[in-house]
């Protein structure tokens, strides 16, 4: 998902080390995964970006954008979304809901 982002924000030529830019093009990004037969599809703004998200340049960008709080808080949202919505197998440490710990 963060490289479907990173690939959008490479598209409209924005800078990665700049949040506030980043941001204004979170508000306006869709990202949805959709079971495949082989593998998840990934749709950026209801296009099929699977195939273009696994190269190096939009590796090292999703890493760049990747970085800033206010894009980690939306796609964790967005995560969240799906993992509510089942059907899915997710692990990462930005998955899970935030619950507090019970200490004994």
């Amino acid at each position: 998902m963060y490289r479907a982002f990173a690939l959008k924000a490479l598209r409209h030529g924005l800078r990665l080390d700049e949040s506030p830019a980043l941001e204004s093009l979170a508000a306006e990004t869709t990202i949805r995964l959709e079971p495949g037969a082989e593998h998840n599809r990934v749709l950026l703004d209801a296009e099929d970006v699977t195939g273009l998200i696994r190269n190096q340049t939009v590796t090292d960008a999703a890493s760049k954008v990747s970085v800033f709080p206010a894009i980690r808080a939306w796609m964790v949202r967005l995560q969240q979304q799906l993992g509510a919505e089942g059907g899915v197998v997710m692990e990462g440490r930005d998955i899970a809901p935030s619950f507090p710990l019970r200490r004994k």
